[in-house]
């Protein structure tokens, strides 16, 4: 976290209507340096990052489903990474792109297509 703490697996949602924020279930890994991306239907794309005392890089992604409150871990993105963008394109897709893999910055771009699940 920008704090110095160090990563956290913690996450909080506001409630409009209890004027409150609210505890979620933890992430499965704690992060830190990751972006986390607002889709449609309320839905929250956390995506890499870095982890533990030395802030390794992650190339994980999961899934907050706000309806529910819950993680889904996603698939990799590939290249681990930290300090890096990520943009919400519509449709499903997010570009996730730069930032530092290990000590060097990347290059690497990635879209990031989550898929809408049916109800069932």
């Amino acid at each position: 976290n920008i704090w110095g703490g160090g990563p956290l697996d913690g996450v909080e949602s506001y409630s409009i209507s209890a004027n409150a924020w609210i505890g979620v279930d933890p992430m499965a890994v704690s992060r830190g340096l990751h972006t986390a991306t607002s889709l449609p239907e309320h839905n929250l794309l956390v995506a890499a990052g870095g982890e533990g005392v030395n802030q390794l890089d992650l190339g994980g992604v999961e899934l907050l489903e706000l309806q529910t409150d819950t993680w889904v871990t996603g698939h990799s993105l590939g290249v681990p990474r930290a300090y890096h963008t990520a943009t919400h394109l519509g449709n499903g897709r997010t570009l996730i792109a730069g930032g530092r893999s290990g000590s060097a910055q990347t290059r690497n771009a990635v879209i990031y297509v989550v898929e809408r699940r049916s109800a069932p």
